[in-house]
């Protein structure tokens, strides 16, 4: 369900376009303060901002050096990027990815953390591989979604489209479109989800099916750069629901201030969850 929008307040924003790039020299740009157009040159493979604030790669022919570029989205941020060999990646809040200017030799690999999207280009002679702290994916050309957020616990990842294989130190899974892996520390497994809500974020939606609640405030946290303080005990009160991520702040608090279990107070930009 949609649920209808609280009255408007402006006095914290939901994220928008922002991210540092670093570049192989060391070079950081702050890509919500650069103007559009060309940022950069490195060789033949040009970078720039487009009008729609993504950043996008082009290579020339005859690559001969290629550098380890890094974009990193605060808490507060998100962004888009496309890749040389036109891969589509969209990072949500807090998270990041390393990856070449260029792809040159017999694979294309990338290093990610937080929650990331990828609309893999098609290349058979040149499979994509992502790698995060405990696992990595090999694909083609495919649609799928990784969360890594809670990396010291489980990393997820969504499969949209085509075929990919999850591999950790000792397991290799292969998910079907519909399917997600979850990696647990030395452990692999699979189960059925409704790739909608997983990728929801990228559609400009938080989708929650009995959430917990520290599951939503710490997503919330990420999306409005809101510091997040419990206190007391942890309370079984589950949330359903989707909501804009437009939404100011405040239309949410009062949202969070409808739930039985806990109390919430701002105190600048930190959330205080109390239990009942």
């Amino acid at each position: 369900m949609l649920i209808p929008a609280p009255e408007q307040s402006n006095s914290i924003h939901p994220a928008t376009d922002k991210a540092i790039l670093t570049l192989g020299n060391g070079e950081k740009i702050m890509l919500d303060e650069s103007k559009n157009g060309e940022l950069s040159t490195e060789g033949n493979i040009h970078i720039n901002k487009l009008k729609s604030g993504n950043l996008v790669y082009t290579a020339g022919k005859n690559v001969e050096k290629v550098h380890v570029n890094t974009l990193v989205t605060p808490r507060g941020g998100r962004y888009q990027l496309t890749l040389a060999d036109g891969t589509q990646v969209w990072l949500n809040a807090q998270s990041s990815i390393s990856y070449p200017s260029a792809f040159r030799g017999s694979s294309r690999e990338v290093t990610i953390s937080g929650e990331v999207y990828f609309e893999v280009a098609h290349n058979a002679a040149m499979p994509f591989r992502v790698r995060s702290e405990n696992q990595l994916i090999e694909v083609l050309g495919t649609h799928f979604n990784v969360n890594t957020y809670k990396a010291k616990s489980k990393t997820k990842t969504t499969l949209l489209s085509g075929s990919i294989a999850l591999t950790n130190a000792h397991q290799r899974i292969i998910l079907k479109p519909g399917e997600q892996g979850i990696v647990a520390g030395e452990s692999m497994s699979i189960k059925n989800v409704d790739p909608a809500e997983v990728i929801a974020w990228k559609e400009g939606y938080f989708d929650f099916t009995d959430a917990d609640i520290g599951s939503v405030v710490d997503e919330l946290g990420r999306w409005y750069n809101v510091d997040i303080h419990y206190q007391g005990t942890a309370t079984s009160e589950t949330f359903t629901g989707r909501i804009p991520r437009s939404w100011s702040f405040e239309k949410v608090l009062n949202l969070l201030k409808t739930f039985k279990s806990i109390n919430v107070e701002m105190q600048g930009r930190r959330l205080i969850v109390e239990t009942k």
